[in-house]
């Protein structure tokens, strides 16, 4: 199953890993080092088990791209950018699932299906795939900046732009738009994306955000939509232990209130 190649990455990685914790001794163990190896060697068999591979000892990033690219150091270097980006932003939806399922002092195994479930959610990890359509989509339309313009008179959206916390742009995205146009900016490719990008600013204002740029990235070196959701996941999954370990170390439950605001009990109806 981890070598499967037919089985979409976040699945493949949701069905094994709780595997690796039976074989794991030490998933148990609430000490803080041995949660800190712990974690150290599941960052790895994840990033593993998403792109179908083995484990090994390389950077995260060259592993990735190795099995993507093979050879290309400039684009080894955008991963880890990518990935060095991506691996935390406050307590987004994933993060805050895996920190509340650590606050019960669950292992990291289960902490980090926790944050891959909820990353499988379209309007979470599913962005990358939108974004990465869009791009083609416009492609084949046989004038980008028209189908652009057209698709945002007409109300829709447009995948991989505009984000709530950054009215004035993403940083990350901007980054990994800068490297991208650096490394690949007198290619066809490229100059699909920077249409679309134009043309989007043009019609909506509206400036790329991080979803948008790895699945920019897929594009534009012709992979698969699905990689920019590993590049996310993979780095994610960094964020995710971290906050685990922090949270554990607190040795609190995070434990919200609720307040009822149906009808009263008892009110004759």
């Amino acid at each position: 199953m981890a070598l499967d190649a037919t089985l979409p990455p976040l699945e493949r990685s949701l069905a094994c890993i709780p595997l690796l914790a039976l074989e794991q001794r030490q998933s148990l163990n609430a000490a803080a080092p041995v949660r800190r190896e712990v974690a150290a060697l599941l960052l790895r068999q994840n990033a593993a088990l998403l792109v179908g591979t083995q484990p090994d000892a390389r950077p995260v990033h060259h592993l990735l791209a190795d099995t993507w690219q093979p050879g290309d150091a400039g684009f080894a270097g955008l991963v880890r950018s990518a990935l060095v980006l991506c691996a935390d932003h406050e307590l987004n939806v994933s993060a805050f699932a895996a920190r509340v399922v650590a606050s019960t002092g669950a292992p990291p195994h289960a902490t980090v299906c926790a944050g891959l479930a909820a990353m499988s959610g379209p309007r979470h990890g599913g962005a990358t795939a939108r974004a990465h359509a869009l791009l083609c989509d416009a492609e084949a339309s046989g004038s980008p900046a028209s189908f652009i313009a057209e698709r945002w008179q007409r109300g829709d959206e447009l995948p991989g732009f505009n984000h709530v916390l950054y009215p004035d742009g993403d940083p990350r995205g901007a980054e990994v738009l800068r490297q991208l146009r650096v490394l690949r900016g007198d290619c066809h490719r490229m100059r699909h994306v920077e249409t679309v990008l134009a043309a989007t600013a043009e019609h909506s204002g509206q400036h790329p955000n991080i979803d948008g740029l790895l699945a920019a990235i897929c594009y534009v070196y012709a992979l698969p939509a699905s990689h920019a959701l590993v590049m996310f996941a993979t780095a994610r999954l960094t964020g995710w232990l971290a906050h685990a370990l922090e949270q554990q170390a607190l040795g609190t439950l995070i434990r919200p209130r609720a307040r009822y605001t149906g009808l009263a009990p008892g009110g004759g109806h």
